[in-house]
């Protein structure tokens, strides 16, 4: 006669039940981030994982499995340092890295410093409250509200940041943590997420210091994050980091209400929140701005040198960050080509100028060719020694020309050169496709929120040089004396209509200037249309 089963309780049924349900996930994404290949391999971590989150009492989704999948691959010397979760909204992107913090690193890694960031707000604190709830009610742990630190048994570390700006997080530089997550990480500049990097640190033989990120597309930091998780995950070139998306649809518990809401937005909040796409730039300051239309050679625009009336150049003086060349010309059409780009950093003005003479060549050109070299006020400040940048250009056979600059007006001025395709107005300006920073610069660009109708500044990354928005201030320069007046700056015999001076001698009689200034933007104006 068989013996009777004990019968089980509910709490034990659930537990099994989970435990089936995570088994099949975990070995499901370990599948699909590792490969059949290697995936012996990885099956002690696996069982590990999954074991602590269901001692935790936590579930996770098939998406969620595959973060935490990715969050264990930088255990592995061969193995990622930077973890991106990215996508839309109400995705459970962030749940899914707290529960790989709180219920796997903490438990398994005795003494692990954690420093977790993010913006300050009321949501925020009531998030980790939730957070809490829902992952660390089998957990025992001791939570600080006053300090914003979890501590659990074993001596592990979580330490709640928050920020309302970018200064507020220099508080926590100079210390050492063994992981770091970053929510919501486009809200920082990248430079500033790099200074964070810096603190990653660890005395520890059984792990590797790691950066945990989530985001939605969008933001300062939406060109930079693209570049380096999206674009590598997309073209399958990942090393050093991995990047998973998700969507709403990855969240089964999710608000149908929030779902329908999402469903319908329109426009770059439909595309980026609903369907969590990259390809779109939300807060663009050039919202005027399409590769398709603006980039050359395309169907529409291709570049003839014979039709070149004059050509000139604009300046960004840099050294720490870089100094930042852009060579364009304008055509009998009054259109504007930009056909070369330069920029290096930590190099002597007069190597900057031994390249900027061979970009030059490249187009057949010496620099008394250019009808100016725009520059800002900065090159032409008086140094202690009682020199200036300028000067120094000067003495190596390069002149600059002042550009002042308004910052609004100007970046009005260079955004009207785009056009309107919207709105039938045709574009004055292209940039051929080789010079592709400054194109990325020009997507990047983003409207200050307290000045909207200025420029966010960007600065460069100080260990690559990539970023910035040097290249595009040297674009501004340009434009915005290619558009100007003066006369100083006017070569008679490339300015249209506009007679020189000297002409106007040898007919006689007596010379308004006045007069000459306003027959020579009337016509100016007249010739461009």
């Amino acid at each position: 006669m068989a013996k009777p089963q004990k019968k089980q309780s509910p709490e034990e049924i659930q537990f099994a039940d989970n435990a089936r349900m995570m088994g099949l996930m975990a070995n499901e994404a370990y599948l699909k981030v590792y490969g059949r290949d290697k995936i012996e391999s990885w099956k002690s971590a696996c069982l590990e994982q999954a074991t602590n989150f269901l001692v935790a009492g936590v579930v996770l989704q098939r998406k969620q499995w595959e973060i935490a999948a990715k969050c264990r691959e930088c255990d592995f010397s061969t193995g990622p340092k930077q973890i991106l979760a990215g996508g839309g909204r109400g995705s459970a992107k962030s749940h899914a890295i707290l529960a790989q913090i709180f219920c796997d690193d903490c438990q398994r890694i005795k003494g692990l410093k954690v420093l977790c960031l993010r913006k300050v707000g009321r949501a925020n604190k009531e998030q980790i409250q939730d957070f809490r709830k829902k992952l660390l009610s089998n957990l025992p742990h001791n939570y600080r509200e006053q300090a914003q630190t979890i501590e659990f048994d074993n001596g592990s570390l979580v330490i709640l940041g928050n920020f309302k700006d970018e200064k507020d997080i220099d508080k926590y530089l100079g210390l050492e943590y063994d992981l770091i997550y970053v929510m919501e990480c486009n809200q920082l500049t990248r430079s500033k997420i790099v200074n964070i990097e810096s603190c990653l640190r660890t005395n520890k033989t059984n792990w590797r210091p790691r950066l945990y990120l989530d985001t939605n597309p969008g933001g300062i930091s939406h060109v930079e994050h693209k570049r380096l998780f999206v674009e590598p995950w997309k073209n399958k070139t990942e090393k050093d980091t991995r990047y998973i998306h998700s969507t709403v649809d990855d969240n089964k518990f999710i608000d149908s209400g929030y779902k329908l809401y999402l469903e319908k937005l329109v426009g770059w909040q439909r595309e980026a929140w609903l369907h969590g796409s990259w390809e779109f730039m939300a807060g663009a300051f050039f919202n005027n701005f399409y590769p398709d239309t603006h980039v050359y050679p395309n169907s529409q625009t291709d570049f003839n040198p014979r039709a070149v009336i004059r050509w000139a150049a604009g300046l960004d003086y840099g050294f720490s960050h870089p100094n930042a060349f852009v060579l364009g010309c304008e055509d009998e059409g009054g259109n504007i080509f930009i056909t070369n780009t330069y920029s290096a950093s930590s190099t002597l003005i007069e190597e900057h100028a031994a390249n900027i003479r061979d970009l030059l060549s490249l187009k057949n050109l010496e620099v008394d060719d250019l009808e100016f070299i725009a520059a800002g006020k900065d090159c032409f400040r008086v140094d202690k020694d009682g020199g200036t940048v300028a000067t120094e250009y000067q003495e190596r056979g390069i002149n600059l020309t002042a550009v002042h600059i308004d910052r609004v007006n100007a970046w009005a001025q260079v955004a009207e050169v785009f056009g309107d395709i919207q709105h039938q107005i045709r574009p004055r300006c292209f940039i051929h496709r080789d010079c592709t920073e400054l194109i990325q610069q020009i997507q990047a660009a983003q409207s200050d929120p307290k000045k909207p109708n200025d420029i966010l500044k960007m600065n460069a990354d100080p260990e690559t040089g990539e970023g910035g928005d040097d290249l595009l201030e040297a674009f501004r320069n340009l434009i915005v004396m290619f558009y100007s007046n003066l006369l100083t700056n006017a070569k008679p015999v490339q300015m249209g209509s506009f007679k020189g001076l000297s002409q106007q001698i040898e007919q006689g009689g007596y010379i308004d200037v006045d007069v000459i200034i306003q027959e020579s933007e009337a016509a100016e104006l007249a010739r461009r249309g």
